[in-house]
């Protein structure tokens, strides 16, 4: 938090910045639900974790913490792009472009994980000039 010194402000004054102090705070983005339920569940002397991989595409695309003594998992599920290439009509690969969460309870089934694509790039083999 910004500190501001107030000695030579007036009253008006001081309480413009503790208003405009208190609307920078509140413009900050504040935990979701489910930030919150990870976050819980891994302060847990009972946590455990799970990582889960797509053997068809080679790569982690979840992790799953849970808690007994909470009766709570949260699965961090990893969100892809496709790497495509134009020149041949094939993924190259995948890379990981963010993360979303989701809270079950800890004995529900979640289903088979797979791999979550949210969109595709083409690849650029322009091969730029020296400078």
């Amino acid at each position: 938090m910004p500190s501001v010194d107030v000695t030579d402000m007036s009253e008006e004054e001081v309480e413009a910045e503790a208003e405009e102090l208190e609307r920078q705070t509140n413009e900050r983005r504040e935990m979701t639900q489910e930030e919150l339920d990870l976050e819980s569940i891994m302060s847990q002397d009972d946590c455990e974790s799970e990582r889960l991989r797509d053997v068809n595409v080679g790569r982690t695309i979840a992790y799953i913490y849970k808690s007994v003594s909470l009766g709570k998992k949260v699965a961090q599920h990893r969100l892809f792009i496709e790497e495509y290439d134009p020149d041949d009509d094939t993924i190259k690969g995948y890379s990981c472009s963010k993360f979303s969460l989701e809270v079950h309870g800890y004995d529900d089934d979640m289903g088979s994980p797979t791999i979550r694509v949210t969109g595709r790039r083409n690849i650029d083999r322009t091969v730029l000039p020296p400078q």
